[in-house]
Parts: structure tokens; sequence; C-alpha cells
């Protein structure tokens, strides 16, 4: 299952983050602009990391935290095709896709190590390998797809993926948290 989970989660990932900077090209936003937004991604991403990690260790278990990252990214996929005019509703619609589906990767790494803790069976690297099959074979077939159907595809099916990533965790044992408090 974190197979699954990894295999679609970086395919939701590289549908969404790994064509941003064509996506945005093809509306007209200079190199700078795109490096501007790429910049957002990697500044929300490195500024929330912690505050996921003590959301998930003392207030919400790791799994709820996921199904409510992935209800999150689903609800708002579609907020950069809505913004992409304007360089500021852009800016925020990205980041707050960011805040909801970048924290998933650590997550579910820590969510698989903890596990293995008591489920011997469970192979990190394995699993996480699922990732890179997921990103590379996604990536190709959406360079296919972008070219016979255009991006908006792109969202669709990024939303369909992060409905099946809510599936998938739905059947992974749940972890309590460490620094749970009453």
């Amino acid at each position: 299952l974190f197979y699954a989970f990894n295999v679609v989660y970086f395919a939701c990932s590289s549908l969404y983050f790994g064509f941003i900077v064509m996506y945005l090209t093809a509306h007209g936003y200079s190199s700078f602009e795109c490096g501007a937004i790429n910049t957002i991604i990697s500044l929300v991403e490195f500024l929330f990391q912690p505050v996921a990690g003590y959301i998930t260790d003392t207030f919400m278990s790791i799994k709820k935290y996921i199904i409510l990252c992935s209800a999150g990214a689903i609800l708002t996929t579609y907020l950069l095709p809505l913004t992409v005019h304007n360089m500021l509703g852009a800016s925020i619609s990205v980041m707050l896709l960011t805040l909801f589906a970048y924290p998933l990767t650590y997550l579910a790494d820590t969510w698989s190590v903890t596990l293995r803790e008591s489920l011997s069976y469970i192979d990190y690297g394995k699993n996480r390998s699922g990732g890179s099959v997921g990103y590379s074979v996604t990536s190709a077939l959406a360079g296919v797809l972008i070219a016979k159907f255009g991006y908006d595809l792109l969202f669709l099916l990024h939303v369909i993926l992060f409905a099946v990533v809510i599936v998938i965790v739905l059947f992974i044992p749940g972890v309590p948290c460490g620094n749970a408090r009453k």
C-alpha cells in the first residue's frame, strides 16, 4: 500500500508541479515570474514542514492529516487555472496547493518507518521507489496528453489521482500521535 501511495502521490506531483513552468509559460509568464512562483513553492515547503510535523505529532494522526491534505489538494487544484491571468492570484493558488500537497511526501515516509517497527515486512526503499516510477511514467504520459489534449486534462487527472490517494490511505494501518495532548 505504501508503494501504491508513492506511485500515485508522485504521479500527482508530476502532473502539477512537474509541468507548472510550461503551463505558466504557455500563459505568458516570463522566466522571472515562473522562478518567483517556484520560489514560493520551495519556501512554503521549507517553512511548513515543521508545522505539519508538529500537527501530526500532537493533534492528528498522519493518516487523518494525509486524508485532509489530499481533500485540500483536490479542492485547490483548479485555483491556478482560474487565477492564471493574475500573478498574485496564481501565486496564492500555487501556495495553497503546496500547503496541502507537499507535506504528504515526508509524512508518508515517517508513517512508513514508524509502522516498520511493528510490521517488519515494510520495505521503505522499495516503497519509496514507487515514487520514482509514478513520477517518471506519469511525466512521460503527461507530455503525450498535453500534446494531444492540452493542459486542462492534467488538472482533472490531478484531482482523480488525489482521490485515489485517499482511498489507498484508508487501507493503511494508522499510528497514533507520538506526543498527543489530552
